[in-house]
């Protein structure tokens, strides 16, 4: 997509305090000259990339909108919006059914920033998407008197009004007005302009207009443009405005709610009056170069705006009403897989838990949404955050980190790499105890915690899911009525065939008799696996439990009492790993980054015969003699529980015995293994003098430590010649 810069020009003006001057300057603070062009190169502050926060970095003065909520006033018309969404959002405007030039996303404000030079106030607002330049108008409203009374109506039919507001700057890429509300007079706006490449709109306020305020009092919002009429375009096909208000999107938000977290938005549109949407532009600040950096509060919610720097072909930009299908089409028909949002900047929510900076070392969780639910679905639980991120006065606070995901991924392909992002960048920047990172998740998110847990089992302490989708819909092998005789055709990879991987990763499972979403016989399947297994595991079994009933009981004590304590395996002498070329589409593996080779200290493994079917797999067995470990019997209880709820808990345990011998031995067992690898040193062996085991089902590539040995082999491997 080649960059496309639209710049209006320098119009007479007919008001002589609007009057303005050449568009390019010098910002003595950064010594820069900065451009009318709808570029960001020239702008260099930070964002705090906390939705709803500003912050001065270098005199930039720069608020970090909320993305994807961008729907528009509550008209009571219930019109559908972001796909499915579990907790329907609050406005209900909808875009016009052309994708190609709105991509149902194109007023949806992602950054609003300002500077301040000899010349005049900068604003940049930058848009979520952006495809045709006179799609989109944005408007930015300033009280430059301090009279906080006047709230006239906005130009230009917007439909809005801020109480104390004098002047508006209304700008739509190739051309704009600034709008003086206390006399009427409208000018032509002599430098704006847009750049479809940054999605961004950029403009100069004289500062003869501003007047001698210190403090300028600013609302912005965004619409959708009619450049034949150059009005505020009423809301498109779908839903029947029956407000006034036209903007889809209004910035200065904090404390926002809701699914998409909008609700104090759709309220205030719909009325039209956007006054409590304010933000104090400090001049001086903006002048002398300041940096105030935000810092987010413990004990609070937030939503973090993640440049994830992958977008979705072949839009790249905007959202799906309907959900863009997937390659896993559903058990039954229904459950498919679906992508909702294309862009790079991708929010995931973020419980910062009461204990943040006043420790060295937290906890902390993935949370994953159910189908249709979204990033901030959990913070309409107090509970959920009471119980599980503060602990319930219990157990130790936590973390809490929900992915959007690109809507109902099942945590798969791009909804995969998201999730990774968001946690790799949590923990970039917040001191998580790696030894006590736990997966969880709800319906859909049940079976992204059994498939990331699968996956990446030496990340995880612990998992554990709410009325989870295992990976199948019936709980045996689906008969000719339900799928092709594969178990619910989850060719992105069934969970319920991998849960060997979760040796070192106890899991425990709730759910309800009465789940009229998903049965509760395809459920008990993952927790019937692992206890055949032998494995560390709980299933929890509500009587007359719904699919939506934990939400609704909204007490979560009991699965914060199952994380506890417990700790991540860091050197087991045992590691089994199943896996699939197919659990991402052909060639997004390398380009998203995800890597599906192995955990611990068995790696490399690929598979013999390559496959783009998820069902089809390859597995790796290994035992390293030389880390220590402890024999186990395995238990089984079936146990009564009374809170929140009268309920049986069935739970598969460990006891320990002895001490394992320790010896210079490996044995491994291969099957569709094309090649693997062992981290001798990390498996607590050497070179020299080991005793190698190895069984496989045809030809294979071992590499020990850089020592390389081909088979087949079936029985003992001798290395003495490398010695």
């Amino acid at each position: 997509m080649g960059r496309g810069i639209w710049v209006f020009g320098a119009a007479a003006l007919t008001a002589a305090a609007l009057v303005g001057a050449q568009s390019a300057v010098v910002r003595a603070d950064v010594g820069t000259t900065r451009t009318v062009d709808g570029r960001t190169d020239d702008w260099r502050g930070t964002s705090p990339r906390f939705a709803g926060a500003h912050q001065y970095v270098g005199g930039e003065l720069v608020h970090q909108d909320h993305v994807y909520d961008d729907l528009g006033p509550d008209t009571k018309m219930r019109a559908t919006q972001q796909h499915g969404s579990t907790g329907a959002p609050a406005g209900d405007y909808r875009y016009p059914a052309d994708e190609d030039r709105y991509g149902y996303n194109a007023a949806d404000l992602r950054e609003v920033r300002f500077a301040e030079d000899g010349t005049g106030l900068w604003v940049l607002a930058q848009l979520n998407t952006l495809k045709q330049p006179d799609t989109t108008v944005v408007a930015v409203a300033l009280d430059v008197d301090e009279d906080h009374a006047t709230a006239s109506s906005w130009p230009h039919a917007a439909g809005l009004r801020a109480a104390g507001a004098d002047l508006v700057v209304t700008a739509w890429g190739s051309g704009g007005t600034i709008t003086d509300l206390r006399s009427g007079a409208t000018a032509p706006l002599a430098d704006v302009a847009a750049d479809l490449e940054d999605n961004a709109i950029e403009l100069r306020v004289p500062l003869a207009s501003l007047g001698g305020a210190a403090v300028v009092r600013s609302w912005a919002a965004a619409g959708l443009w009619d450049p034949t009429t150059e009005t505020w375009l009423p809301a498109g096909s779908g839903t029947s405005p029956v407000v006034s208000a036209r903007a889809f999107n209004v910035a200065f938000r904090a404390g926002e709610e809701g699914s998409y977290m909008e609700e104090r938005q759709a309220t205030v549109l719909a009325t039209g009056d956007i006054t409590p949407f304010v933000i104090d532009v400090d001049r001086a600040k903006l002048r002398t170069g300041a940096t105030e950096l935000f810092t987010p509060q413990p004990g609070t919610f937030n939503v973090v705006v993640l440049d994830q720097g992958i977008t979705i072909p072949p839009h790249h930009e905007g959202v799906s009403y309907d959900g863009v299908p997937g390659r896993f089409g559903g058990a039954a028909g229904v459950l498919s897989q679906s992508f909702s949002f294309y862009g790079a900047h991708q929010p995931y929510g973020l419980y910062l838990p009461s204990t943040v900076g006043a420790t060295s070392s937290i906890p902390a969780a993935l949370v994953l949404h159910g189908h249709g639910g979204s990033h901030s679905s959990f913070n309409a639980q107090p509970g959920f955050l009471r119980d599980m991120g503060e602990g319930g006065g219990e157990h130790e606070p936590m973390i809490l980190i929900t992915p959007l995901a690109r809507g109902s991924s099942f945590y798969a392909d791009w909804g995969e790499a998201d999730t990774l992002a968001a946690l790799d960048d949590v923990l970039a920047r917040y001191p998580v105890d790696l030894d006590r990172l736990y997966i969880t998740g709800y319906s859909m998110g049940g079976y992204g915690t059994y498939r990331l847990a699968s996956l990446y089992p030496d990340r995880f302490a612990a998992a554990l899911t709410w009325a989870g989708y295992s990976g199948e819909f019936t709980g045996t092998y689906a008969t000719a009525g339900v799928g092709d005789g594969r178990r619910g055709k989850t060719v992105i990879g069934n969970p319920v065939d991998t849960l060997e991987n979760l040796l070192h990763v106890p899991l425990a499972h709730l759910t309800g008799t009465n789940d009229e979403i998903l049965p509760v016989t395809g459920q008990y399947a993952a927790p019937r696996r692992l206890a055949e297994l032998g494995y560390r595991s709980r299933l929890d079994v509500y009587p007359g439990y719904e699919h939506l009933t934990f939400a609704l009981v909204d007490d979560w004590k009991q699965a914060r009492a199952w994380l506890g304590d417990r700790t991540r395996t860091a050197a087991p002498r045992d590691v089994v790993y199943k896996f699939s070329d197919g659990w991402t589409a052909p060639g997004l593996a390398a380009e998203l980054g995800l890597v599906h080779n192995g955990a611990w200290w068995l790696r490399g493994l690929t598979m013999r015969e390559s496959t783009e079917d998820g069902l089809v797999l390859s597995s790796a067995a290994a035992t390293s003699w030389g880390l220590a470990g402890r024999a186990v019997s395995v238990g089984e209880t079936t146990t009564p529980a009374t809170a929140p709820t009268p309920h049986v808990q069935r739970e598969v345990t460990w006891t320990e015995g002895d001490d394992l011998p320790v010896q210079n031995r490996l044995d491994l067992d291969l099957r569709n293994v094309g090649t693997v690898s062992i981290d001798l040193a990390a498996a607590g062996l050497t070179p020299c003098g080991l005793e190698l085991h190895v069984a496989s089902d045809g030809p294979v590539v071992l590499t020990l430590s850089g020592r390389t040995v081909a088979g087949p082999f079936d029985g003992v491997v001798d290395l003495s010649d490398g010695c």
